[in-house]
């Protein structure tokens, strides 16, 4: 497995990732929730805008990206 940053390349991936893993972790908050997080966060457009303002990451293995991390350091506390 190889961890890079991402690229416009990985948009597709990075949403499928997404979507994939977000209604389950976030199952316990509702369906409004959920969908309110991938139009939110999980649209390409959000991780187009992610790729151009903060630090965007993914694990590739031998099929393509497998996981993603972003780490934002525009504010005085650094999110990941």
């Amino acid at each position: 497995m190889e961890i890079r940053e991402a690229t416009v390349a990985d948009i597709t991936a990075i949403v499928d990732i997404g979507h994939a893993t977000w209604p389950e972790t976030y199952r316990f908050a509702g369906p409004e929730y959920i969908a309110h997080g991938l139009a939110t966060w999980w649209s390409p457009e959000a991780v187009d805008r992610s790729l151009r303002t903060t630090t965007v990451l993914v694990a590739v293995g031998d099929s393509g990206p497998i996981a993603t991390g972003n780490i934002d350091l525009r504010g005085e506390i650094p999110i990941i």
